[in-house]
């Protein structure tokens, strides 16, 4: 007696392999939004205690497949951004940031030991208020009052002056710089305010003022963020 097997044909050879694959990609792009969003959250709660903030930040990774960078612990961009953040004597009412090329330990951070993040470049932009400025500038003992008048312009009043006097913003050292945009009529009058380093590596550039808010831009190299219980 003989038994007659059928064999699949190579159709549906193909068409299993294909289901396999969909299956797999599938899973593995479960796997991957569900990694981002634990890394993400993860990093939001750290962020928030190192930076001392008092909400939760908002943070997102870049690019398309997550898990190979997380497995490499080198990730190419990721973005925060916070509100009202008080930073020394500024309190600034929004902070982006973004980072770029990030090395860390993924070991270390799923065994929750002391790890530090370091994103080796970046940019973002902290915007203040001329209210939040007048404030920075009093508690610091300058007894003026600022004020945003139009794009890049800004006036102020106060400190023995003879009124209102339009000054231009600028950055050196890293303080903020308001000069008299008419010198001969106004003096030598400066005023100065140290800018707080909201993360380490940060410079700052210009202050801009769009839609009668500040806008101080800034870079980022080699900021290391410290995460982990210990």
């Amino acid at each position: 007696m003989s038994v007659y097997v059928e064999r699949p044909g190579p159709g549906r050879v193909v068409g299993r392999v294909l289901i396999g694959l969909i299956i797999a990609a599938v899973v593995f792009i479960l796997l991957d939004v569900g990694a981002r969003l634990w890394a993400e959250s993860y990093v939001s709660d750290e962020l928030q205690s190192s930076l001392q903030l008092t909400a939760k930040p908002s943070v997102s990774f870049g690019g398309i497949a997550f898990i190979p960078s997380l497995l490499g612990g080198d990730i190419d961009a990721a973005s925060v951004e916070a509100g009202s953040v008080q930073a020394g004597p500024v309190r600034f009412g929004r902070v982006k940031l973004t980072l770029r090329n990030i090395d860390f330990s993924l070991g270390r951070l799923l065994l929750q030991r002391s790890e530090t993040i370091t994103a080796h470049a970046g940019d973002g932009s902290a915007n203040v208020t001329d209210l939040q400025l007048t404030r920075a500038f009093q508690s610091q003992g300058v007894r003026v009052r600022v004020r945003f008048t139009s794009k890049d312009r800004v006036r102020v009043a106060g400190l023995g002056l003879p009124g209102p006097m339009t000054v231009v913003p600028s950055i050196a050292q890293g303080a903020l710089v308001l000069a008299p945009a008419n010198p001969d009529a106004s003096g030598n009058t400066a005023f100065r305010i140290r800018l707080p380093q909201l993360v380490d590596g940060l410079t700052y550039r210009s202050l801009s003022i769009r839609d009668g808010v500040g806008v101080l831009l800034f870079d980022i190299r080699d900021a290391r963020f410290p995460v982990g219980s210990g």
